[in-house]
């Protein structure tokens, strides 16, 4: 599991990240690779991955189409065409991982609330959650269920780091990062009769080095966001702007096939994933926030944006006239236009199981 457990490996290539990544899933949108990888990397049977592999193909075989053509299409076709690669490779994750209510994927998960706008604006309702794919997606990356109820344009748009800045610009929004640290524990042996056992870990800081003090993200409110911190974790210690969170369950340190099992699953549902920036090898995880207003994994948030975005252009034509004439264009170009950076790579590791989580060891 490349970047996920021990030793860490590193390539250079001369091909851009997006184009890595797709090249991997084009290997995969055959139906013996796919196979393969059921097997080799999420534990299926070979009856069971032969049964699932041309399903599992086929998806991520129409996703790559509907993103081919979204690359080379007019700016106004883009959004549908997008949304549709997206939501394939959605349904592709469900096929692998079978969380509940999976079955579900068949209706987008999503229900769009623009019909009666005049006009976009950061505090227009304009999607709604119901049970389909986007949900049962979500609920692969987070622990918590994604709220049934209407979601406002800002709220989408604040959870995605790469409008961090424009949202700044344009509207005057600060955004906020906190940062998430995971960690593999071995506990120190009291004495020489003693056992050692790992345990896991978790850390949320939002100190800045620069001095800056962002707004306090509380522990009622990271643990809201987070029920697997009060479920499976116990809070340790902390500031009022570091909180440490260590797992209830301990394995024993040649367990290490199931603590890393349990490491791989709890962290993909805790660090943001998807969202991680890479910095000389390592990679850094966040989430963003605001003063107010939920927390939304990037993921969800982006796939939400992404249908709004798609049900927009090709129902409301005359708010996309608007839309054009906007302050939110610029945001509306800048995600479309990079939110593949993000994404591809974020459903390719999902689909060959590479959680890439930094494992850091500490003794103690």
């Amino acid at each position: 599991m490349s970047g996920a457990i021990g030793k860490r490996s590193s390539a250079s290539s001369y091909m851009n990240v997006v184009a890595a990544h797709t090249a991997h899933l084009r290997h995969l949108s055959r139906v013996g690779t796919a196979r393969l990888v059921l097997q080799g990397r999420h534990g299926y049977t070979k009856v069971r991955a032969r049964s699932s592999g041309d399903l599992l193909a086929a998806h991520v075989r129409q996703a790559l189409a509907f993103l081919d053509d979204a690359g080379e299409c007019s700016a106004r076709s883009r959004p549908l065409l997008q949304y549709y690669g997206y939501l394939n490779l959605a349904v592709a994750v469900l096929l692998v991982y079978q969380p509940p209510k999976y079955e579900n994927y068949r209706r987008h998960g999503l229900q769009d609330c623009t019909a009666n706008l005049k006009t976009l604006q950061l505090g227009s309702q304009v999607v709604a959650v119901v049970d389909g794919a986007v949900t049962a997606f979500h609920s692969v990356i987070s622990c918590r269920t994604l709220d049934k109820r209407r979601y406002r344009l800002r709220e989408l748009l604040c959870s995605i780091p790469m409008l961090m800045f424009e949202m700044g610009d344009a509207f005057g929004v600060r955004m906020h990062t906190v940062e998430i640290i995971p960690r593999r524990e071995i506990d120190g042996a009291k004495d020489e009769g003693s056992a050692r056992h790992i345990r896991l870990g978790v850390q949320y800081n939002t100190t800045r080095a620069s001095g800056y003090e962002p707004p306090r993200l509380s522990r009622r409110r990271i643990e809201r966001y987070n029920p697997l911190l009060t479920s499976a974790f116990q809070y340790v210690s902390g500031s009022p702007n570091l909180l440490r969170y260590q797992s209830t369950q301990q394995w024993k340190l040649d367990d290490t096939v199931a603590s890393e099992n349990a490491y791989r699953t709890m962290m993909r549902q805790l660090v943001n994933y998807g969202a991680q920036s890479v910095f000389q090898n390592d990679r850094h995880y966040a989430m963003m926030y605001t003063e107010r207003g939920p927390l939304l994994p990037t993921l969800s948030a982006a796939m939400m944006l992404s249908f709004t975005l798609a049900s927009v252009f090709r129902y409301r034509p005359h708010l996309v006239e608007k839309l054009q004439e906007s302050r939110l264009n610029l945001l509306v170009d800048v995600f479309l236009e990079e939110s593949a950076g993000f994404m591809v790579p974020a459903f390719r590791n999902l689909l060959y199981g590479e959680e890439l989580v930094l494992q850091q060891r500490i003794e103690g």
